[in-house]
């Protein structure tokens, strides 16, 4: 091997060796921060919404009712509805009272079809997705 090209692996070596220690500095700090470990995430509960479609009664499709089963809090919920034939997709804010429902369907502009998908998020919860039926 030439002089060249040992002077070549010599500088990528010496990067890589740059690049790594940088990496392990890094891990370090962070560790420190952290107050000596790494917190765990805690798991985020279920979002305490059920979900119930049934037949529009004045327009096409069906319409999907997000009940709030919780005693106390009103949810801010964002909806994602999709139909996995076609790809279209539309985003519903939704804010359901504490022990109420709210519906999306054909007067919301949507005509939901069985097979459709719903995807429910909340901050502090997990997200949720569905099959409609």
């Amino acid at each position: 091997m030439s002089e060249e090209n040992k002077s070549i692996f010599e500088r990528i070596g010496k990067a890589v060796v740059v690049v790594l220690a940088g990496l392990g500095l890094l891990v370090v700090i962070a560790w420190v921060i952290s107050g000596g470990h790494i917190k765990p995430v805690a798991p985020q509960p279920d979002l305490p919404v059920s979900v119930i479609t049934r037949n529009a009664l004045l327009g096409p499709g069906r319409v999907m009712r997000l009940v709030n089963h919780s005693a106390a809090a009103t949810l801010d919920v964002i909806v994602t509805l999709k139909n996995p034939t076609t790809q279209e997709e539309r985003k519903y804010n939704v804010t359901i009272s504490p022990g109420r429902w709210q519906e999306i369907g054909y007067g919301a502009g949507w005509i939901i079809h069985t097979g459709d998908q719903a995807t429910l998020y909340s901050a502090g919860y997990r997200k949720m997705t569905y099959t409609l039926q």
